[in-house]
């Protein structure tokens, strides 16, 4: 992880006292919405130790928050540390994913397909054990000690520019309708996806770029009140929708992965045949649920539409 956070706010003049701006400032917003999940996500590690199902799925909640409140609110914060913070953020979300991806596709077809035939129990429990293997490995590490240690001094006293200083009302709305033009772009790369591999991938950028979006409407909260929590929920869709998406491809590739590397009966053959199936079908529908969804982000002065 670095150096550690008192160094670089000793090496860079420009940045700001976090304890003299006033109340209100754009860079209070960020530190309250920093402190906070920092203390979630520590809360969360205590409820995965403690044997809680969801401590996982919480775990990367909050990281997932962190890391896009780091990205959102780039402009306010030192790069050199914000984007070191991302990196390992981005690192312990992958840790703790492959536990809570195998357990919802384990969910899912049990679901779906009624008790399992031994060999593909024995497939997804191999799977599930990894992932917990991986998620424990990395919580025991010191790198993620580090990471807790750099972001709790980061949330103490954050490394904000002169930027920060601004009132949050003036100084958010540019924030905001970044998130909102970077998931504009990325959509204008959908219809030019030449395969369907590319279609996925690029609903699954778009997908990432809306959930930085929703964090941001909510850590704005505070500011602009109903107007933030209506752009939140406007996100909050989006994502949804591309989610469930990506969870179809997810699906479908584990399918095939199981049916290469298991001995299926003739009944599971044709059950997995049809799930194939249902599952392309529901993301061609889900790609044409979505540019509706998209079309309700504000478009023009966002400022003035939070404000309204």
């Amino acid at each position: 992880m670095g150096t550690g956070h008192a160094e670089v706010v000793q090496r860079n003049d420009a940045l700001v006292d976090a304890r003299t701006l006033p109340e209100g400032s754009a860079g209070d917003v960020v530190q309250r919405y920093l402190t906070k999940h920092v203390a979630r996500l520590r809360r969360d590690e205590h409820r995965l130790h403690d044997g809680h199902d969801e401590g996982v799925h919480r775990m990367r909640v909050a990281a997932r928050r962190l890391r896009s409140a780091l990205g959102s609110y780039r402009p306010l914060l030192d790069r050199s540390a914000t984007d070191r913070l991302r990196a390992e953020l981005k690192w312990l979300g992958r840790a703790l994913a492959e536990a809570r991806d195998a357990k919802v596709m384990q969910d899912r077809l049990v679901g779906l397909l009624g008790p399992l035939s031994p060999s593909i129990t024995a497939h997804l429990e191999a799977r599930l054990r990894a992932g917990h293997t991986a998620a424990a490995t990395a919580l025991r590490s010191a790198r993620y000690r580090r990471l807790l240690d750099d972001l709790d001094a980061f949330s103490r006293t954050p490394p904000l520019t002169e930027a920060a200083r601004a009132p949050a009302r003036q100084a958010l709305p540019e924030l905001l309708g970044a998130d909102v033009d970077r998931v504009r772009k990325r959509h204008r790369g959908f219809p030019a996806a030449a395969d369907p591999a590319e279609r996925d991938r690029t609903l699954h950028e778009i997908r990432k770029a809306a959930k930085q979006l929703r964090y941001a409407a909510e850590s704005s909260e505070p500011v602009f009140g109903k107007r933030a929590r209506r752009l939140k929920a406007r996100a909050t869709a989006l994502t949804l929708v591309l989610g469930e998406h990506q969870d179809t491809v997810v699906a479908r590739a584990t399918l095939r992965q199981i049916g290469a590397r298991t001995v299926l009966g003739p009944e599971e053959a044709r059950a997995f045949g049809r799930l194939q199936e249902l599952d392309e079908a529901r993301a061609a529908d889900l790609e044409r649920a979505y540019p509706p969804l998209l079309a309700r982000l504000p478009d023009g002065d966002l400022g003035a539409w939070l404000t309204r």
